[in-house]
Protein backbone atom coordinates (compact mmCIF):
# COMPACT_ATOMS: atom_id res chain seq x y z
CA UNK A 1 0.00 0.00 0.00
CA UNK A 2 1.38 3.47 -0.87
CA UNK A 3 2.50 5.54 2.11
CA UNK A 4 2.26 9.27 2.63
CA UNK A 5 5.94 10.10 2.94
CA UNK A 6 8.17 13.14 2.89
CA UNK A 7 10.69 13.75 0.12
CA UNK A 8 14.05 15.31 0.99
CA UNK A 9 14.22 17.34 -2.21
CA UNK A 10 13.24 20.96 -1.52
CA UNK A 11 10.15 22.32 -3.22
CA UNK A 12 12.10 24.90 -5.21
CA UNK A 13 14.40 22.19 -6.61
CA UNK A 14 11.46 20.27 -8.08
CA UNK A 15 10.07 23.10 -10.17
CA UNK A 16 10.98 25.60 -12.84
CA UNK A 17 13.43 27.08 -13.58
CA UNK A 18 15.12 23.85 -14.62
CA UNK A 19 18.49 25.64 -14.74
CA UNK A 20 18.69 25.19 -10.97
CA UNK A 21 18.75 21.39 -11.33
CA UNK A 22 22.09 19.79 -12.20
CA UNK A 23 20.89 16.74 -14.16
CA UNK A 24 21.29 15.42 -17.70
CA UNK A 25 17.56 15.92 -18.26
CA UNK A 26 16.61 18.65 -15.77
CA UNK A 27 13.11 19.01 -17.21
CA UNK A 28 12.33 15.56 -15.84
CA UNK A 29 13.03 16.69 -12.28
CA UNK A 30 15.20 15.07 -9.59
CA UNK A 31 12.71 12.58 -8.12
CA UNK A 32 13.64 8.96 -8.77
CA UNK A 33 10.00 7.99 -9.35
CA UNK A 34 8.57 10.25 -12.05
CA UNK A 35 4.90 11.25 -12.29
CA UNK A 36 4.50 9.15 -15.44
CA UNK A 37 5.71 6.04 -13.59
CA UNK A 38 2.42 5.95 -11.67
CA UNK A 39 -0.87 4.65 -13.12
CA UNK A 40 -3.17 7.54 -12.21
CA UNK A 41 -3.26 11.24 -11.40
CA UNK A 42 -5.91 12.58 -9.02
CA UNK A 43 -6.88 16.17 -9.81
CA UNK A 44 -8.93 18.84 -8.02
CA UNK A 45 -9.50 22.56 -8.43
CA UNK A 46 -9.17 24.66 -5.28
CA UNK A 47 -10.19 28.09 -4.03
CA UNK A 48 -9.68 29.33 -0.46
CA UNK A 49 -10.49 26.07 1.33
CA UNK A 50 -7.15 25.19 2.90
CA UNK A 51 -8.99 24.06 6.06
CA UNK A 52 -9.81 20.89 4.09
CA UNK A 53 -6.45 20.27 2.48
CA UNK A 54 -4.67 18.14 5.10
CA UNK A 55 -7.58 15.70 5.27
CA UNK A 56 -8.24 15.82 1.53
CA UNK A 57 -4.67 15.11 0.45
CA UNK A 58 -3.97 12.48 3.10
CA UNK A 59 -7.15 10.52 2.37
CA UNK A 60 -6.52 10.39 -1.38
CA UNK A 61 -2.81 9.58 -1.10
CA UNK A 62 -3.73 6.56 1.02
CA UNK A 63 -5.62 5.00 -1.87
CA UNK A 64 -4.65 1.39 -2.62
CA UNK A 65 -3.15 2.40 -5.97
CA UNK A 66 -0.09 4.63 -6.24
CA UNK A 67 -1.07 8.05 -7.54
CA UNK A 68 -0.02 11.62 -8.22
CA UNK A 69 -2.19 14.37 -6.76
CA UNK A 70 -2.44 17.66 -8.66
CA UNK A 71 -4.23 20.68 -7.22
CA UNK A 72 -4.98 23.58 -9.54
CA UNK A 73 -5.71 26.68 -7.52
CA UNK A 74 -7.98 29.26 -9.13
CA UNK A 75 -7.03 32.36 -7.17
CA UNK A 76 -6.64 31.71 -3.44
CA UNK A 77 -5.14 34.16 -0.97
CA UNK A 78 -1.55 33.68 0.19
CA UNK A 79 -2.76 32.25 3.52
CA UNK A 80 -4.47 29.38 1.75
CA UNK A 81 -1.67 28.96 -0.80
CA UNK A 82 0.87 28.53 1.99
CA UNK A 83 -0.85 25.33 3.08
CA UNK A 84 -0.76 23.93 -0.45
CA UNK A 85 2.88 24.89 -0.97
CA UNK A 86 3.92 23.21 2.27
CA UNK A 87 2.32 19.97 1.11
CA UNK A 88 4.05 20.30 -2.24
CA UNK A 89 7.39 20.94 -0.51
CA UNK A 90 7.27 17.81 1.64
CA UNK A 91 5.39 15.29 -0.51
CA UNK A 92 6.83 14.37 -3.91
CA UNK A 93 3.50 13.12 -5.27
CA UNK A 94 1.74 16.45 -4.70
CA UNK A 95 1.96 19.14 -7.37
CA UNK A 96 0.33 22.57 -7.09
CA UNK A 97 -0.41 25.06 -9.84
CA UNK A 98 -1.98 28.48 -9.40
CA UNK A 99 -4.05 30.42 -11.90
CA UNK A 100 -4.47 34.19 -11.66
CA UNK A 101 -7.36 35.90 -13.42
CA UNK A 102 -8.00 39.61 -13.84
CA UNK A 103 -11.46 38.78 -15.16
CA UNK A 104 -13.46 35.90 -16.62
CA UNK A 105 -16.72 35.94 -18.54
CA UNK A 106 -18.43 33.31 -16.41
CA UNK A 107 -18.02 31.97 -12.83
CA UNK A 108 -17.47 28.45 -14.19
CA UNK A 109 -14.53 29.56 -16.35
CA UNK A 110 -11.78 29.20 -13.69
CA UNK A 111 -12.63 25.56 -12.94
CA UNK A 112 -13.06 24.70 -16.62
CA UNK A 113 -9.64 26.24 -17.32
CA UNK A 114 -8.20 24.35 -14.36
CA UNK A 115 -9.54 21.08 -15.75
CA UNK A 116 -8.09 21.79 -19.20
CA UNK A 117 -4.73 22.45 -17.54
CA UNK A 118 -5.08 19.18 -15.60
CA UNK A 119 -5.68 17.28 -18.85
CA UNK A 120 -2.51 18.81 -20.31
CA UNK A 121 -0.45 18.13 -17.18
CA UNK A 122 -1.52 14.50 -16.84
CA UNK A 123 1.21 12.05 -17.88
CA UNK A 124 -0.42 8.90 -16.48
CA UNK A 125 -2.73 6.44 -18.29
CA UNK A 126 -5.68 7.55 -16.14
CA UNK A 127 -6.85 10.77 -14.54
CA UNK A 128 -9.32 10.87 -11.66
CA UNK A 129 -11.13 14.17 -11.20
CA UNK A 130 -12.60 15.15 -7.87
CA UNK A 131 -13.36 18.15 -5.60
CA UNK A 132 -11.51 19.29 -2.48
CA UNK A 133 -14.77 18.90 -0.53
CA UNK A 134 -15.00 15.23 -1.55
CA UNK A 135 -13.38 12.39 0.40
CA UNK A 136 -13.05 8.66 -0.37
CA UNK A 137 -15.00 6.17 1.72
CA UNK A 138 -13.28 3.17 0.10
CA UNK A 139 -9.51 2.82 0.13
CA UNK A 140 -9.72 1.04 -3.22
CA UNK A 141 -12.06 3.60 -4.77
CA UNK A 142 -9.81 4.79 -7.61
CA UNK A 143 -8.60 1.27 -8.32
CA UNK A 144 -12.20 0.02 -8.49
CA UNK A 145 -13.11 2.75 -11.01
CA UNK A 146 -10.16 1.74 -13.19
CA UNK A 147 -11.19 -1.92 -13.09
CA UNK A 148 -14.82 -1.04 -13.87
CA UNK A 149 -13.78 1.11 -16.84
CA UNK A 150 -11.52 -1.63 -18.17
CA UNK A 151 -14.29 -4.22 -17.83
CA UNK A 152 -16.90 -2.05 -19.59
CA UNK A 153 -14.59 -0.58 -22.22
CA UNK A 154 -15.90 2.92 -21.46
CA UNK A 155 -13.35 5.77 -21.60
CA UNK A 156 -15.09 7.68 -18.78
CA UNK A 157 -16.47 6.30 -15.51
CA UNK A 158 -17.86 8.54 -12.82
CA UNK A 159 -20.65 10.21 -10.92
CA UNK A 160 -23.55 11.59 -12.90
CA UNK A 161 -23.93 15.34 -12.96
CA UNK A 162 -26.76 16.71 -10.82
CA UNK A 163 -29.96 17.75 -12.64
CA UNK A 164 -29.85 21.01 -14.60
CA UNK A 165 -33.11 22.82 -15.32
CA UNK A 166 -34.08 22.82 -18.98
CA UNK A 167 -31.24 20.53 -20.14
CA UNK A 168 -31.26 16.76 -20.44
CA UNK A 169 -28.15 15.70 -18.52
CA UNK A 170 -29.06 12.02 -18.11
CA UNK A 171 -25.87 10.00 -18.45
CA UNK A 172 -23.59 13.02 -18.16
CA UNK A 173 -20.69 12.97 -15.70
CA UNK A 174 -19.37 15.76 -13.54
CA UNK A 175 -15.96 16.02 -11.91
CA UNK A 176 -16.98 15.01 -8.39
CA UNK A 177 -15.47 11.53 -8.79
CA UNK A 178 -14.80 10.68 -12.42
CA UNK A 179 -12.11 8.60 -14.09
CA UNK A 180 -10.78 9.34 -17.59
CA UNK A 181 -8.80 6.99 -19.81
CA UNK A 182 -6.37 9.61 -21.09
CA UNK A 183 -5.41 7.75 -24.26
CA UNK A 184 -9.06 7.72 -25.29
CA UNK A 185 -9.55 11.29 -24.07
CA UNK A 186 -6.75 12.41 -26.39
CA UNK A 187 -8.14 10.42 -29.31
CA UNK A 188 -11.51 12.12 -28.78
CA UNK A 189 -9.93 15.56 -28.22
CA UNK A 190 -11.93 15.96 -25.01
CA UNK A 191 -11.82 19.38 -23.35
CA UNK A 192 -13.52 21.64 -20.81
CA UNK A 193 -13.24 25.13 -22.35
CA UNK A 194 -16.32 27.31 -21.91
CA UNK A 195 -15.32 29.35 -24.96
CA UNK A 196 -15.19 26.22 -27.11
CA UNK A 197 -18.52 25.04 -25.68
CA UNK A 198 -20.23 28.30 -26.57
CA UNK A 199 -18.84 28.19 -30.11
CA UNK A 200 -20.16 24.63 -30.46
CA UNK A 201 -23.62 25.21 -28.97
CA UNK A 202 -24.37 28.90 -29.41
CA UNK A 203 -24.71 29.39 -25.63
CA UNK A 204 -23.98 32.87 -24.30
CA UNK A 205 -20.59 32.76 -22.59
CA UNK A 206 -21.74 35.42 -20.13
CA UNK A 207 -24.48 33.07 -18.89
CA UNK A 208 -28.25 33.13 -18.79
CA UNK A 209 -28.86 34.67 -15.36
CA UNK A 210 -27.33 37.11 -12.91
CA UNK A 211 -25.34 34.36 -11.16
CA UNK A 212 -23.97 33.02 -14.44
CA UNK A 213 -26.24 30.06 -15.01
CA UNK A 214 -25.42 28.06 -18.12
CA UNK A 215 -22.90 27.20 -19.51
CA UNK A 216 -21.40 24.99 -16.83
CA UNK A 217 -18.04 23.34 -16.28
CA UNK A 218 -18.92 19.82 -17.44
CA UNK A 219 -21.07 20.68 -20.46
CA UNK A 220 -18.42 20.60 -23.23
CA UNK A 221 -16.87 17.25 -22.41
CA UNK A 222 -20.30 15.60 -22.25
CA UNK A 223 -21.47 17.28 -25.46
CA UNK A 224 -18.35 15.96 -27.18
CA UNK A 225 -19.04 12.42 -25.99
CA UNK A 226 -22.70 12.68 -27.02
CA UNK A 227 -21.76 13.83 -30.52
CA UNK A 228 -19.73 10.67 -31.14
CA UNK A 229 -22.19 8.40 -29.34
CA UNK A 230 -19.90 7.30 -26.52
CA UNK A 231 -21.65 6.48 -23.22
CA UNK A 232 -20.22 7.11 -19.80
CA UNK A 233 -20.13 4.43 -17.12
CA UNK A 234 -22.22 5.88 -14.28
CA UNK A 235 -20.78 4.96 -10.88
CA UNK A 236 -23.12 7.02 -8.70
CA UNK A 237 -25.57 9.92 -8.57
CA UNK A 238 -25.95 13.12 -6.54
CA UNK A 239 -28.58 15.73 -5.71
CA UNK A 240 -28.21 19.49 -5.79
CA UNK A 241 -27.37 21.07 -2.41
CA UNK A 242 -27.42 17.68 -0.67
CA UNK A 243 -24.32 16.05 0.81
CA UNK A 244 -23.51 12.76 -0.91
CA UNK A 245 -22.69 10.04 1.60
CA UNK A 246 -22.59 6.60 0.01
CA UNK A 247 -20.35 3.54 -0.26
CA UNK A 248 -17.78 5.40 -2.40
CA UNK A 249 -17.52 9.03 -1.32
CA UNK A 250 -18.57 11.71 1.10
CA UNK A 251 -19.07 14.90 -0.90
CA UNK A 252 -20.21 18.03 0.91
CA UNK A 253 -21.68 19.52 -2.23
CA UNK A 254 -21.06 23.20 -2.93
CA UNK A 255 -19.07 23.73 0.27
CA UNK A 256 -16.39 25.64 -1.62
CA UNK A 257 -18.58 27.56 -4.08
CA UNK A 258 -21.13 28.51 -1.42
CA UNK A 259 -18.39 30.48 0.35
CA UNK A 260 -18.65 32.86 -2.59
CA UNK A 261 -22.24 32.64 -3.74
CA UNK A 262 -24.54 31.27 -1.04
CA UNK A 263 -23.93 32.11 2.64
CA UNK A 264 -27.13 30.34 3.68
CA UNK A 265 -26.11 27.07 2.06
CA UNK A 266 -22.57 27.42 3.37
CA UNK A 267 -23.90 27.45 6.94
CA UNK A 268 -25.58 24.07 6.32
CA UNK A 269 -22.60 22.73 4.40
CA UNK A 270 -20.26 23.69 7.24
CA UNK A 271 -22.18 21.45 9.65
CA UNK A 272 -22.00 18.57 7.16
CA UNK A 273 -18.31 19.24 6.59
CA UNK A 274 -17.48 19.01 10.29
CA UNK A 275 -19.01 15.53 10.34
CA UNK A 276 -17.29 14.53 7.10
CA UNK A 277 -13.88 15.60 8.39
CA UNK A 278 -14.26 13.64 11.62
CA UNK A 279 -15.31 10.48 9.77
CA UNK A 280 -12.60 10.84 7.13
CA UNK A 281 -9.89 11.31 9.77
CA UNK A 282 -11.09 8.10 11.43
CA UNK A 283 -10.79 6.29 8.09
CA UNK A 284 -7.30 7.71 7.61
CA UNK A 285 -6.16 6.26 10.93
CA UNK A 286 -7.68 2.91 10.04
CA UNK A 287 -6.04 2.83 6.61
CA UNK A 288 -2.67 3.81 8.06
CA UNK A 289 -2.88 0.89 10.48
CA UNK A 290 -3.59 -1.68 7.79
Amino acid sequence: MPQVASNPVAWGDRHLPYSAIQLDKPWQGPDEVKPWDRPVTIVAAHLNTSELIDTFITSWLLQSIDCNLVIVDTGSSERHMAVLREWERRESRVEVHQLHFKAVKHPSDPVAIAMDLAFSLCTTPYMFATHVDCFPVRQDLVESFIEAAKASGDPVAGYQITPRAGIDTEGWVGHTATLFDMTRADELNLAWSQRKLCQLTGMDHFGNNRCGGYPDTEFLINKQLDLVGIPRLIMGTEENYVTTDDANIVHVRSYASSKLYSPDHHSKATVDMEKALVETKERIELWKSM
